[in-house]
């Protein structure tokens, strides 16, 4: 992976004292998911391979180290349009329920 001199810890430590959850994510070359949106935006900082987000009918590819948000309520696709897996740190509020899109505790 890139070195892009990003302490983990401390990222997630300043994160989760504003209330998001902070986690890394892989996804595979060619893969996709989708969201109807959440109350709460999401944030994503890539940290190897290639990512496209897409909503309000325009699409987006961020850069390495490149800190991107998605604004809540907002439905939007993600995919790794390159040949490897993609690294990322996603970050997001807490009362999200995991592994189901939009949906509060």
């Amino acid at each position: 992976m890139k070195d892009l001199n990003i302490d983990f810890e401390k990222l997630k430590n300043e994160w989760e004292n504003k209330g998001f959850k902070c986690e890394t994510h892989e996804t595979p070359p060619g893969d996709y998911w989708s969201s109807d949106g959440h109350d709460s935006d999401e944030i994503f900082i890539l940290l190897e391979g290639e990512l496209e987000v897409s909503f309000q009918g325009k699409t987006y590819y961020p850069t390495i180290g490149q800190e991107f948000r998605v604004p809540a309520n907002v439905p939007h696709t993600f995919k790794n349009p390159g040949k490897t897996a993609n690294h990322l740190i996603w970050l997001y509020a807490y009362q999200w329920k995991d592994n189901v899109s939009g949906t509060k505790i």
